[in-house]
């Protein structure tokens, strides 16, 4: 007769958390690498709810897959879905990561005893005013509609996770018990100074994350075809998915020409560790996203892994990524929308390494100093000790 259960089945009374997203990858890089396994360090037991092609445990994380949504409808519709497995998981904090999910977190709030936790990732009343699938006139109409949804709902969650400081004080108005927990890289990502890796590195320029018309595919695509009749002996690295929605044909024909000649390599979406390696085998990164009113509010969590990788970078002068640049001197700045500065700049750094491998050196020393999960994980865990002693009301 078994009188103990298997550790990897017991519950720690107040300690499990269930996190789920039907937008992100169950091993998101926030989700999976920083606030997962900076919990389940402290002793919680964490499932996470995500996009993934199997059930498993990984590192200590059990992980309940989602299969990625063939259209936006099917994907609002999966929220039913995720609201039933987490309910069967009978947890003690509930930490969602998408405003669509809002809805699910209500119900868990009303049907459960558990503490339920909202996590804002990005400015989400912003980003719809950018948002291709939405008609242009109705944008301004949504926009207001979704701020106002998300604003007066979280006074009805236990707490609120925001990614920078400033989203944090938006929500404190509204939940007091709010905490910025910043997107800074984990300690794996500062394993390798950037004399260890600089040396060896090829000629190549990377971009980190999803790509689309508005994150600067086609800056992309026309920059890399003005490299090229510069130089021959390079490689632009792309790791994300790519959305040829609202792009011209001919610029599609022309990026298809270009990874077929080798100037563009497509990875697609990578696993966070993944994401590192390759980071170390580039020399230069780049940051071509387009100033739109969400992107000129906060600093892209790619610009401090590149920063952590010791790699100079290239970005748009404009918002706090460019105050950063000027603040630290770690990268270099163009007209966003010049393929031709971009270009330009490129190829100064490839061809001026000393001055480049100087910049990644700067880059990596402040982030060291500034820019490091760590200090957020400290945050979080004190976040989760202090809604863990709340008392539910009524």
């Amino acid at each position: 007769m078994k009188i103990f259960k298997p550790i990897e089945k017991l519950n720690l009374t107040g300690r499990k958390v269930v996190m789920f997203t039907t937008v992100h990858q169950a091993r998101d890089g926030r989700i999976f690498y920083k606030e997962g396994m900076s919990l389940v360090k402290a002793g919680y037991d964490l499932t996470i709810i995500g996009l993934h092609p199997r059930e498993e445990v990984v590192q200590g994380i059990k992980i309940l897959p989602l299969s990625p949504a063939k259209n936006r409808l099917i994907r609002l519709l999966r929220g039913i879905g995720v609201l039933f497995k987490a309910f069967k998981e009978k947890a003690d904090f509930y930490h969602f990561h998408d405003p669509e999910l809002i809805w699910v977190g209500l119900t868990l709030k009303m049907f459960t005893k558990a503490r339920v936790i909202y996590d804002a990732h990005e400015y989400y009343a912003e980003s719809i005013l950018s948002k291709q699938w939405i008609p242009k006139k109705l944008r301004p109409l949504i926009s207001k509609l979704a701020n106002f949804l998300e604003k007066r709902s979280v006074r009805f969650f236990d707490g609120v996770v925001t990614a920078t400081e400033m989203m944090e004080e938006r929500f404190k108005k509204f939940s007091p018990r709010t905490v910025a927990l910043n997107n800074y890289p984990v300690e794996e990502f500062f394993a390798y100074s950037p004399e260890d890796c600089l040396p060896r590195r090829e000629k190549r320029i990377i971009y980190t994350g999803s790509i689309n018309k508005l994150r600067g595919l086609e800056i992309i695509i026309r920059t890399i075809d003005l490299v090229r009749k510069a130089r021959e002996d390079f490689q632009c690295l792309l790791v994300g998915k790519i959305d040829f929605t609202g792009v011209d044909s001919a610029l599609i024909q022309l990026f298809n020409q270009l990874k077929d000649e080798g100037y563009l390599k497509v990875f697609g979406h990578l696993d966070y560790k993944e994401l590192f390696s390759l980071l170390r085998q580039s020399q230069l990164a780049w940051n071509p996203i387009l100033p739109a009113p969400h992107y000129c509010l906060a600093v892209p969590s790619k610009i401090y892994e590149y920063m952590a990788a010791g790699l100079p970078f290239i970005t748009g002068d404009f918002g706090p990524t460019a105050r950063l640049v000027r603040r630290y001197n770690c990268g270099c700045l163009v007209n966003p929308l010049n393929p031709q500065e971009h270009a330009e700049a490129i190829l100064r750094l490839f061809n001026q390494e000393n001055t480049a491998r100087e910049i990644g050196k700067r880059g990596y020393n402040w982030a060291r100093k500034f820019f490091s999960w760590a200090k957020e994980e400290k945050k979080l865990l004190l976040f989760y000790e202090e809604i863990g002693r709340k008392q539910r009301k009524g």
